[in-house]
């Protein structure tokens, strides 16, 4: 037996000599050299309700017919509040096991934010939305289903496949009589064979 070789009794010893890697952690990453990172938001945001503060103080009363100074109180009101941008979308589709939860949570660093299939319990084939949440959790996810006229539309398409398939073969009772394919069928037949091939090659 190799003298690389430990024995169990042995193994708590040596695995209390090596050191193990502690969790990274993006807070401590240093900020890129960028005018983003280095304004001062909190004294902005607190300069921003002052001026707000003073300017709705001193237009408190004022005419109400005073379309000018109206128009000045709401501006001074809406100061006080940084109005964000619309959120960007992003979509990542991709052949299950490529990594698309891997890469969620360690872009937003965070564990179980989406299930992997390295954990056996991986979730993405269902459309799900993650979207930053401001309460006690930093994020929210949701699964978008069918709605219920949606599924009656695709339990439908189902079952004329269904037939279509089963009854392929039967004589038509007017044997003189071409039989003729749906309008759509060659475009069902189509959409149905990348099905399969997203079900069985990914």
């Amino acid at each position: 037996m190799s003298s690389d070789v430990i024995s169990l009794e042995q193994f708590p010893a040596y695995l209390s000599t090596q050191k193990t890697l502690s969790r990274y952690d993006p807070a401590s990453e240093k900020k890129p050299n960028h005018v983003w990172f280095r304004m001062d938001r909190a004294k902005i945001d607190e300069l921003l309700r002052s001026f707000s503060h003073s300017i709705v103080d001193m237009l408190n009363g004022s005419p109400a017919d005073d379309k000018e100074l109206q128009h000045l109180f709401r501006t001074a009101t809406e100061l006080a509040n940084v109005v964000r941008s619309p959120p960007i979308k992003v979509a990542l589709i991709g052949a299950q096991g490529a990594g698309k939860s891997l890469s969620l949570n360690a872009l937003f660093d965070c564990d179980g934010l989406s299930l992997t299939g390295a954990d056996g319990a991986a979730c993405t084939s269902s459309i799900t939305r993650y979207v930053h949440y401001s309460g006690e959790f930093r994020f929210s996810a949701e699964i978008k289903f069918l709605s219920a006229a949606k599924r009656e539309a695709l339990l439908k398409e189902h079952a004329r496949n269904y037939f279509h398939y089963q009854h392929a073969d039967v004589d038509s009772d007017n044997e003189d009589t071409p039989r003729r394919k749906p309008d759509n069928h060659d475009e069902m037949e189509r959409r149905l064979k990348d099905t399969a091939e997203d079900v069985f090659l990914t």
